[in-house]
Protein backbone atom coordinates (compact mmCIF):
# COMPACT_ATOMS: atom_id res chain seq x y z
CA UNK A 1 0.00 0.00 0.00
CA UNK A 2 1.68 3.53 -1.47
CA UNK A 3 1.34 6.48 1.40
CA UNK A 4 0.44 9.67 0.91
CA UNK A 5 1.72 12.56 2.58
CA UNK A 6 -1.25 15.15 3.82
CA UNK A 7 -1.65 18.13 5.06
CA UNK A 8 -4.18 19.76 7.14
CA UNK A 9 -6.39 22.35 4.72
CA UNK A 10 -9.71 23.00 6.32
CA UNK A 11 -12.21 22.88 9.32
CA UNK A 12 -16.02 23.43 8.70
CA UNK A 13 -18.78 22.67 10.25
CA UNK A 14 -21.79 19.94 8.64
CA UNK A 15 -25.11 21.04 9.53
CA UNK A 16 -26.31 18.09 7.98
CA UNK A 17 -25.24 16.01 10.78
CA UNK A 18 -23.62 18.29 13.59
CA UNK A 19 -20.19 17.53 13.19
CA UNK A 20 -17.17 18.76 11.81
CA UNK A 21 -15.45 17.68 8.52
CA UNK A 22 -11.82 18.36 8.75
CA UNK A 23 -9.86 18.12 5.31
CA UNK A 24 -6.60 16.98 4.30
CA UNK A 25 -4.94 17.47 0.99
CA UNK A 26 -2.03 15.92 -0.49
CA UNK A 27 0.94 17.81 -1.11
CA UNK A 28 -0.29 18.85 -4.89
CA UNK A 29 -3.58 19.70 -3.59
CA UNK A 30 -5.73 16.91 -5.76
CA UNK A 31 -6.32 14.75 -3.77
CA UNK A 32 -8.21 15.14 -0.41
CA UNK A 33 -9.05 12.89 2.46
CA UNK A 34 -12.11 13.71 4.48
CA UNK A 35 -13.50 12.65 8.50
CA UNK A 36 -16.05 13.82 10.36
CA UNK A 37 -15.72 14.45 14.02
CA UNK A 38 -17.45 16.21 17.07
CA UNK A 39 -17.30 19.12 18.59
CA UNK A 40 -14.45 18.39 21.38
CA UNK A 41 -11.74 16.68 18.67
CA UNK A 42 -12.57 19.14 15.84
CA UNK A 43 -11.59 22.18 18.17
CA UNK A 44 -8.44 19.80 19.45
CA UNK A 45 -7.09 19.80 15.94
CA UNK A 46 -8.19 23.67 15.32
CA UNK A 47 -6.50 24.62 18.20
CA UNK A 48 -3.25 21.98 17.54
CA UNK A 49 -3.06 23.24 14.15
CA UNK A 50 -2.58 27.09 15.59
CA UNK A 51 -0.10 25.80 18.03
CA UNK A 52 -2.91 26.79 20.87
CA UNK A 53 -2.61 24.82 24.30
CA UNK A 54 -5.54 25.07 27.15
CA UNK A 55 -5.80 22.38 29.87
CA UNK A 56 -8.24 19.96 27.37
CA UNK A 57 -5.07 19.41 25.53
CA UNK A 58 -3.06 18.30 29.29
CA UNK A 59 -3.29 14.69 28.26
CA UNK A 60 -1.23 15.12 24.79
CA UNK A 61 1.28 17.32 26.40
CA UNK A 62 1.87 14.42 29.06
CA UNK A 63 2.26 12.01 26.50
CA UNK A 64 4.71 14.88 24.70
CA UNK A 65 6.45 14.89 27.74
CA UNK A 66 6.62 11.08 28.99
CA UNK A 67 8.25 10.84 25.18
CA UNK A 68 11.15 13.54 25.91
CA UNK A 69 11.66 11.92 28.95
CA UNK A 70 12.14 8.37 27.39
CA UNK A 71 14.20 9.96 25.06
CA UNK A 72 11.80 9.28 21.94
CA UNK A 73 10.31 11.51 18.89
CA UNK A 74 7.58 11.26 16.87
CA UNK A 75 8.82 10.53 13.61
CA UNK A 76 4.85 10.30 11.57
CA UNK A 77 1.77 9.23 11.67
CA UNK A 78 0.23 7.14 9.33
CA UNK A 79 -3.91 6.79 8.97
CA UNK A 80 -4.51 2.83 8.23
CA UNK A 81 -8.03 1.36 8.24
CA UNK A 82 -8.59 -1.74 10.32
CA UNK A 83 -11.88 -3.93 9.90
CA UNK A 84 -14.53 -1.15 9.36
CA UNK A 85 -12.46 1.76 11.66
CA UNK A 86 -9.99 4.32 11.11
CA UNK A 87 -6.80 4.42 13.01
CA UNK A 88 -3.69 6.38 13.77
CA UNK A 89 -0.49 4.93 14.36
CA UNK A 90 2.14 6.79 15.55
CA UNK A 91 5.53 5.83 14.87
CA UNK A 92 8.30 6.75 17.37
CA UNK A 93 12.06 6.78 17.49
CA UNK A 94 14.21 6.66 20.36
CA UNK A 95 17.71 7.84 21.01
CA UNK A 96 19.11 4.60 19.90
CA UNK A 97 17.19 4.86 16.24
CA UNK A 98 14.90 1.91 17.39
CA UNK A 99 11.20 2.17 16.11
CA UNK A 100 8.28 1.49 17.76
CA UNK A 101 4.38 1.45 16.23
CA UNK A 102 1.26 2.75 18.76
CA UNK A 103 -2.49 2.56 17.27
CA UNK A 104 -4.38 5.18 18.84
CA UNK A 105 -7.78 6.82 17.46
CA UNK A 106 -7.44 8.91 14.39
CA UNK A 107 -8.34 12.02 15.77
CA UNK A 108 -5.33 12.26 18.92
CA UNK A 109 -2.70 10.70 15.95
CA UNK A 110 -3.58 13.88 14.28
CA UNK A 111 -3.56 16.43 17.06
CA UNK A 112 -0.15 14.81 18.57
CA UNK A 113 1.05 15.20 14.53
CA UNK A 114 -0.03 18.83 15.27
CA UNK A 115 1.45 19.57 18.41
CA UNK A 116 4.85 17.94 17.51
CA UNK A 117 5.16 18.79 13.96
CA UNK A 118 5.58 15.74 12.52
CA UNK A 119 4.62 14.36 8.99
CA UNK A 120 1.17 13.08 8.38
CA UNK A 121 1.03 10.10 5.43
CA UNK A 122 -2.30 8.02 4.47
CA UNK A 123 -2.68 5.03 2.42
CA UNK A 124 -3.55 6.06 -1.01
CA UNK A 125 -6.77 4.18 -1.34
CA UNK A 126 -8.87 6.78 0.99
CA UNK A 127 -7.58 9.86 -0.96
CA UNK A 128 -10.48 11.55 -3.56
CA UNK A 129 -9.58 13.48 -6.65
CA UNK A 130 -10.87 16.84 -6.00
CA UNK A 131 -12.28 16.74 -9.72
CA UNK A 132 -14.47 13.94 -8.58
CA UNK A 133 -15.85 15.52 -5.67
CA UNK A 134 -18.54 17.39 -8.47
CA UNK A 135 -20.51 15.38 -10.65
CA UNK A 136 -22.22 17.59 -12.99
CA UNK A 137 -24.60 15.14 -13.67
CA UNK A 138 -25.72 13.67 -9.93
CA UNK A 139 -25.58 17.03 -7.93
CA UNK A 140 -25.44 16.78 -4.35
CA UNK A 141 -28.99 17.30 -2.78
CA UNK A 142 -28.08 20.38 -1.06
CA UNK A 143 -26.91 21.74 -4.03
CA UNK A 144 -30.42 22.35 -5.63
CA UNK A 145 -30.39 22.42 -9.79
CA UNK A 146 -31.79 25.27 -11.53
CA UNK A 147 -31.67 24.23 -14.77
CA UNK A 148 -29.05 21.62 -16.34
CA UNK A 149 -26.78 24.42 -16.79
CA UNK A 150 -26.78 26.00 -13.19
CA UNK A 151 -26.34 25.09 -9.89
CA UNK A 152 -26.68 27.11 -6.58
CA UNK A 153 -24.48 27.17 -3.65
CA UNK A 154 -25.79 29.53 -0.91
CA UNK A 155 -27.53 32.72 -2.55
CA UNK A 156 -24.85 32.92 -5.82
CA UNK A 157 -25.34 31.22 -8.95
CA UNK A 158 -22.99 29.07 -10.61
CA UNK A 159 -23.02 28.41 -14.24
CA UNK A 160 -20.10 25.19 -14.47
CA UNK A 161 -18.14 22.69 -12.56
CA UNK A 162 -15.69 24.89 -11.75
CA UNK A 163 -16.87 27.76 -10.34
CA UNK A 164 -18.86 25.02 -7.58
CA UNK A 165 -14.89 23.78 -7.08
CA UNK A 166 -13.61 27.08 -6.75
CA UNK A 167 -16.02 27.82 -3.63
Amino acid sequence: MKKSKIYLHKIIHCSLNQKYKIIFNNSDYTKEFVAYFNNIYAKQIAMSSEGITNSDQSQYELFINLLNSLKMRVLRIVINKTGDNLIGTLELEDSKKNKIKINSYVADAIIIALITFSDMYIDESFLIKIDDLVDVENTPKYLPKKNENNYRSSNKMVNSKMEVLKM
